[in-house]
């Protein structure tokens, strides 16, 4: 069982519908995305705030979910717009590991592991499925 104090959980809005999570439990920082996401352009301040007023909550992020797509509905679209949305959290909010979220399309992993080759050099650990229904770590 938690223990009182022992854990800490904050949220923001997403820039769709919904909330994101910033999660300490005994000293392991999970940062959950959810919907935030650079959806569109547009969105760039926004999302540039937000990931500062976070960053300052956590000396260290373990752990980030972020949405690497658009989803199902859009056929699990990777564009320029999303890879700037996964390199603008990896930079200002400096997770030790990403793992790739919104990637609902079996058919279509290839184009995560071609994202992650592009965003190497950012010094993250990125956890991108190779199959589904399988153990990454």
């Amino acid at each position: 069982s938690l223990v009182e104090n022992s854990f800490a959980v904050y949220t923001h809005p997403a820039t769709v519908d919904g909330s994101a999570f910033l999660v300490v439990i005994d000293g392991v920082t999970i940062y959950h995305a959810g919907d935030h996401a650079l959806w569109v352009e547009e969105l760039a301040p926004e999302y540039t705030r937000t990931l500062g007023q976070i960053r300052t909550r956590a000396s260290q992020i373990d752990l980030a979910f972020l949405p690497a797509a658009r989803g199902m509905f859009t056929h699990c679209a990777v564009d320029a717009v999303m890879e700037k949305s996964l390199r603008m959290p990896a930079s200002i909010l400096q997770p030790k590991t990403v793992a790739l979220q919104h990637i609902g399309c079996p058919d279509q992993l290839h184009q995560y592991r071609q994202v992650r080759e592009k965003l190497n050099a950012l010094q993250v650990d990125w956890i991108v499925p190779e199959t589904f229904n399988s153990r990454l770590y």
